[in-house]
């Protein structure tokens, strides 16, 4: 400890500190420091997404409308083999300065980073990388391939993340992780995903209650059209983000949802069935082809601006 470093403060004393300004490296996602734990169910483009995450961070280049700084990326994958993640890489091009990946499929053991072998030379290979130049964020994909302790004990998450620290002192970071399978008959499955909401990530609860921050990627889709929404369900860096809807296209580019006019809602509101402003919005969804959550803060957006809409349709 240093000499001058008090751990005990009077209320006076806590009273004059200067509050310092929170810092973020992607707005309102990933700040300068903590954790943050992006979590959905398989197939809802968490690899694509966090791909272009890094990329951004890496140029200083706004993302999905959001203020990105640079800062230098290590994009540490596990869950894929580097011939199968290539495509996506190349399609996405980051051949820019800034972003390095470490392909480490099936995975490293950062808890117990001294067994097996090739463990340990993973394992100190990016920890050299690190104390060379050091890194600002980590990408973790995935939290499951980097750790062989049960991801439902509720000691495990402490010490995942204090030996990530102990790794890459400094830095922040981005892990990626499963949501839990739900086992229920098919008919029951949305509606137990619905109860669960953002409290439906695998293992203990402790993963998300030692993160800085908390996003849920939810999947929507119909036809040939892929949507995503990312919903910030926990934030100790700031106030949360409001969702964000996300278009896929080709499995790896990604485009923030263009908002839909006033102009364009009224013209739907004539040909389309509802009887409720429930059956609206999932009308309206099915329309433009985006999500629920996504027309209804348009259509609550159209109320407020241009006319209320009747409860039920005549």
């Amino acid at each position: 400890m240093v000499a001058d470093e008090k751990w005990i403060l009077s209320g006076d004393e806590v009273q004059t500190l200067p509050v310092p300004e929170t810092r973020f490296y992607l707005e309102s996602l990933i700040p300068e420091e903590g954790i943050t734990l992006l979590h959905g169910k398989y197939g809802s483009y968490k690899t694509p997404l966090t791909l272009h995450m890094a990329k951004a961070m890496a140029t200083g280049k706004e993302l999905w409308g959001l203020q990105s700084a640079h800062a230098r990326v290590l994009y540490v994958e596990g869950d894929t083999p580097k011939n199968a993640l290539l495509p996506r890489l190349q399609a996405l091009n980051v051949s820019v300065p800034n972003i390095d990946f470490a392909f480490v499929y099936p995975g490293i053991d950062v808890v117990n980073p001294h067994t097996p072998e090739w463990n340990k030379d993973r394992v100190q290979y990016l920890a050299s990388a690190h104390a060379k130049q050091p890194y600002h964020v980590v990408v973790i994909d995935s939290l499951r391939a980097s750790h062989q302790l049960p991801d439902k004990d509720s000691e495990t998450p402490p010490k995942f993340y204090s030996a990530l620290a102990t790794l890459f002192p400094g830095a922040s970071f981005l892990l990626v992780h499963h949501d839990r399978k739900t086992r229920a008959p098919e008919k029951y499955a949305r509606v137990i995903e619905e109860q669960l909401e953002d409290e439906s990530f695998s293992g203990s609860q402790a993963w998300m209650n030692h993160a800085t921050t908390g996003i849920h990627v939810k999947k929507h889709g119909r036809a040939n059209k892929e949507w995503v929404t990312l919903h910030q369900h926990k934030s100790q860096a700031g106030k949360e983000m409001e969702d964000l809807d996300l278009k896929i296209e080709d499995g790896i580019h990604i485009t923030q949802a263009v908002a839909m006019s006033a102009q364009q809602l009224h013209q739907a509101m004539q040909i389309l069935k509802w009887r409720n402003l429930t059956e609206l919005d999932k009308a309206l969804a099915q329309h433009f082809g985006v999500s629920v959550q996504w027309a209804k803060k348009h259509r609550i957006q159209y109320e407020a601006e241009v006319a209320p809409i009747p409860r039920k349709q005549e």
